[in-house]
């Protein structure tokens, strides 16, 4: 099952309920099925037997994705996995990068208009796969 890591159950319930958030110290909020981060919000993901976290920062127009990836264990049953993968993208306004798990569970990371923030969509491969072959949609929120 994909879950999200944030802390503290109110930030949850905030961000489910897709209360707008108004300024960049106050968490990300679901905005059209998508989380939006703020530069430098920390961005946490399990996605199938991966976890992912990271944050971005906005270059200019873009927007500059670093995410550390790691697979998922439990130290006090099995031995420390591999070191994880670090991976930066660079994202021009309403490119689309995406990171997929072996289980069919996918993240896909939208650069905002002006790297304001970063949209993020999590769900089954297909799907997100496809909206990267779609041609840059002009209607990406602000």
């Amino acid at each position: 099952m994909l879950t999200r890591n944030i802390m503290g159950t109110g930030v949850l319930a905030a961000g489910l309920l897709g209360l707008a958030t108004a300024a960049d110290s106050e968490p990300p909020s679901l905005i059209s099925g998508l989380i939006r981060y703020w530069p430098f919000e920390s961005i946490s993901y399990d996605f199938g037997s991966k976890f992912a976290s990271g944050y971005f920062v906005p270059q200019g127009d873009n927007c500059l994705l670093v995410l550390m990836i790691a697979e998922k264990a439990d130290p006090e049953v099995e031995p420390p996995p591999p070191s994880p993968t670090r991976l930066r993208i660079g994202l021009a306004p309403g490119q689309i990068a995406g990171v997929d798990s072996d289980e069919y569970r996918s993240l896909n990371f939208t650069c905002a208009e002006g790297a304001a923030t970063l949209l993020v969509e999590v769900g089954e491969r297909n799907k997100l796969v496809a909206l990267q072959t779609q041609p840059p949609d002009d209607s990406i929120p602000k």
